[in-house]
């Protein structure tokens, strides 16, 4: 192998690494993101259970006791 094919196949290495790293950020901030997502429904989810059983209690006892 002559130097410009070792400096190319340096830069190749250079290039794929980098590109794997972009990728392994990327993945890793979408899978953040979906984690979020996922815990925001499952709140907004239980505030809205919450929320529509006090109100049957609330209708299906009307004196208040």
């Amino acid at each position: 192998m002559n130097l410009v094919q070792k400096k190319n196949m340096f830069r190749l290495f250079v290039s794929f690494v980098l590109l794997w790293m972009m990728a392994a950020t990327l993945y890793d901030l979408y899978d953040r993101y979906q984690g979020k997502n996922m815990e925001l429904e499952s709140i907004a989810g239980h505030a809205l259970y919450m929320t529509l059983s006090n109100y049957e209690e609330i209708v299906g006892n009307p004196t208040g006791h």
